[in-house]
């Protein structure tokens, strides 16, 4: 049965082994179809745009497009295919950058292509370079996915042959396994007719010996009727109806209840009324388990009632026995009343004196449990812990005060402990003044603290402590002697004596970068104000000229060198917008805060009267919470608004119903003012751009604007000591929020600062 076991075993393992083999070749197929669907698709990307850039037709982008989306699935597939071949997953990240590569040439190759209509030759050969690295690593990952597939399918086929080789052999084994049963199952029935002759003759001996035993068995009767008649414990026996078939002399004495009377009788006779249910229950107990848990293997107190109706105390052990198919239950009593009285008697005495003892042996564990407690704490402080008595004598003096002062508790009286262990003043020469010792004070009876420096021959280096001693007193407040705690301060000392050298020297240089700061920003805002107040002039000659061009001549200009002229027009309004910033932002630099407390209500309410012309035509709704008030630049806190609103107002020209909420929440602790909008809003990637002059992330085709509002409105938030910040999602509106004075709590900086543009 072994044999056949293993062999169906090996059969069945080579089994498995040959369909994990073949599922890893499947695995492999997979594996190799989803790099060359990764290499179709930048071959169908680099094909879409480079037709692009030849033909100029959209269509070719439609590759490029469902490439973008299918590209990163294929890799991801890739990735998990090959997640058991750590040198596959090595080439993934390899040929992962290398398309990332190329990705970044085919992007700003489609780009310089829509932007002037001419592919660049520079781009489109840096892109074959590239190309040829990605060819190059989906070749190594194919061939090597080639080889596993090579070596997996010989392993299919070599774990086949195994199966088929095992199977065959245990086919074998069971022929023969089964010609050994044939052979061997003849034996036993010769063997079986053999051993019935010697059971016969078995039994006719076995009947001569029952009859021996019998007979045996009657005279043992006869000696254990007299044992049980002469035992001086009362033996009772019941059969399975409790009912009394034996009761001997000793129970007869003991019940005071002839034996003639008691037999035939329920034992319960003998049992006082109030035990009667107690006992049923033990009974029925016994005859399921063959013991009632009181009389079972040992003795238990149980109350037992005499025929005059007296009770008592006993002890019963009980048995079991079955005979002739009934069930016999054989009880030994005994009266223990004045045993009991006895053994109660001494049970208190005992008890009496075990409490003694347990209350003696509580207070010295109680006592050797706060000794261990006190010197395990002793020797955890890290600080070191000194006591003395009246004498100066120590009598407690830790582990750790002799690794900070480097020696123990020494016999010497107080005049000699300075020099014994090295005790010296701030100036570290002056040797530390008997009375002044913090121990000495505290014997006689004064709280000190002092610090003090130790240099002894058992210390490499000196050490700096604090030490701090009061008077040891006992209950009725007389001086016992003294404690003095001491702890290491040298690094506390060496890190001081350092942040207050890095403190000077932080404190200088931040009042000479302060200057340099302040210097460069009024150089700056005078460079500004400057270069938009000399451009004022050119450009309003190139916009006089143009306009008299146009008023003059323009009936006599072709039609494209008009269309020139309103560009020259346009072009010189939006650089008069931008000049009018550049100077608005110039002049906030240099502007002097005139703070006042302000309400913003009213400011909003203005800024959005001011507003109205914008909104004609359009439907807004303008949702204005409870808004506080401030202390600040009442100009200022308008130019804030004038550019948010105006910026929310631009944005949501798309919507149907433009939603615009000015209210005011709390982060930190610090009121927060913000301004939201159902806009177009903008991308979370550009995030570095956000308040950058000249920023703009929408086309000047989709929204004007100039790229200095937000730089602006920065300038004054900052002015006041706040902060500003936006959170967004694209298409889905924008929030600023912003601060007035500095934040209560330091870690106020917002997690989320998106990207803005010109104003945004």
């Amino acid at each position: 049965m072994v044999l056949t076991g293993l062999m169906g075993f090996l059969g069945w393992r080579s089994a498995e082994k040959a369909a994990e083999n073949a599922d890893w070749v499947t695995h492999t197929y997979a594996a190799r179809d989803a790099i060359d669907a990764t290499w179709k698709q930048v071959i169908d990307m680099e094909t879409g745009v480079r037709g692009f850039a030849v033909t100029s037709d959209d269509s070719f982008l439609e590759f490029y497009r469902e490439g973008q989306r299918a590209l990163p699935q294929d890799l991801k597939l890739v990735r998990q295919l090959t997640a058991d071949n750590p040198a596959q997953q090595q080439r993934l990240e390899r040929l992962v950058a290398q398309v990332n590569a190329r990705l970044e040439v085919l992007s700003a190759t489609l780009e310089t292509t829509q932007r002037t209509g001419v592919p660049p030759k520079a781009l489109l050969v840096e892109g074959k370079r590239r190309m040829d690295a990605v060819r190059a690593t989906v070749a190594e990952m194919e061939a090597e996915e080639t080889q596993l597939l090579d070596r997996r399918t010989k392993q299919t086929g070599t774990a086949r042959r195994v199966t088929k080789a095992i199977i065959s052999a245990g086919s074998l084994l069971g022929m023969v396994l089964l010609l050994l049963s044939g052979v061997a199952i003849g034996r036993e029935i010769n063997l079986s007719a053999r051993l019935r002759q010697q059971l016969n003759s078995l039994n006719a001996d076995l009947e001569q010996r029952i009859a021996q035993r019998t007979a045996a068995l009657r005279e043992s009767e006869g000696r254990m009727a007299g044992i049980i008649q002469s035992a001086m414990d009362s033996i009772i026996t019941v059969d399975e109806e409790q009912r009394i078939v034996l009761f001997n002399a000793a129970a007869e004495k003991m019940f005071r209840c002839a034996a003639n009377e008691a037999l035939g009788q329920p034992l319960m006779r003998f049992i006082p009324q109030r035990f009667h249910a107690v006992h049923a229950s033990h009974v029925r107990r016994f005859g399921e388990t063959g013991g009632t848990g009181r009389a079972m293997g040992g003795m238990g107190a149980l109350w037992a009632v005499r025929a005059d109706g007296q009770e008592f105390q006993i002890e019963a052990a009980i048995s079991q026995i079955v005979t002739g198919g009934n069930k016999l239950f054989t009880v030994i009593l005994r009266d223990v009343s004045e045993r009991r009285k006895a053994e109660e008697a001494l049970t208190g005495q005992a008890e009496e004196l075990a409490r003694q003892t347990d209350e003696l042996l509580r207070s010295r564990k109680a006592l050797e449990t706060q000794t261990l407690m006190l010197q395990s704490v002793l020797d955890s402080m890290a600080e070191g812990l000194v006591v003395a008595d009246e004498d100066g004598k120590f009598v407690i003096w830790n582990t750790a005060a002799e690794k900070i002062v480097g020696l123990g508790a020494t016999n010497l009286p107080s005049q000699k402990w300075t020099e014994h262990y090295g005790l010296y003043l701030a100036d570290m020469v002056t040797p530390f003044p008997t009375d002044q010792l913090p121990m000495v004070r505290a014997i006689h009876g004064e709280t000190t603290t002092a610090q003090m420096f130790v240099r002894n021959s058992q210390l490499d280096e000196g050490v700096w402590i604090e030490a701090s001693g009061c008077a040891l007193r006992d209950k009725d407040g007389a001086v016992r002697g003294g404690v003095v705690a001491f702890r290491d301060i040298s690094q506390k000392r060496a890190d001081e004596q350092k942040i207050r050298q890095l403190n000077e020297e932080l404190e200088l240089r931040v009042q000479q970068r302060t200057a340099q700061l302040e210097a460069a920003n009024k150089e700056l805002e005078a460079f500004t104000y400057s270069v938009s107040h000399d451009l004022r002039a050119p450009l309003r000659h190139i916009a006089g000229f143009s306009g008299i061009l146009q008023e003059e001549f323009g009936g006599q200009l072709q039609p494209e060198a008009r269309r020139y002229v309103e560009r020259i027009q346009q072009g010189t309004h939006r650089m008069g917008l931008l000049v009018d910033d550049l100077l608005n932002l110039a002049r906030v630099g240099r502007q002097e805060l005139r703070p006042q407390v302000t309400g913003l209500a009213p400011i909003v309410s203005a800024v959005i009267a001011d507003l109205e012309p914008d909104t004609e035509g359009r439907k807004v709704e303008w949702r204005i919470g409870n808004l506080p008030y401030v202390e600040a630049d009442a100009s200022l806190l308008k130019q804030i608004f004038q550019n948010l609103l105006s910026n929310a107002l631009k944005y949501t020209r798309p919507r149907d119903c433009a939603v615009i909420e000015i209210g005011q929440s709390e982060v930190n602790g610090q009121t927060v003012v913000f301004v939201r909008d159902n806009g177009v809003g903008f991308s979370m990637k550009y995030a570095g751009k956000l308040f950058g002059v000249f920023q703009r992330l929408h086309r000047a085709e989709d929204f004007e604007g100039t790229g200095v509002g937000l730089a602006t409105v920065q300038r004054i938030v900052q002015k006041h000591g706040g902060r500003i910040w936006a959170e967004a999602e694209l298409d889905k509106g924008a929030t600023f929020y912003l601060t007035l004075g500095p934040a209560k709590d330091a870690e106020f900086e917002p997690q989320t600062v998106i990207a803005g543009e010109d104003l945004r």
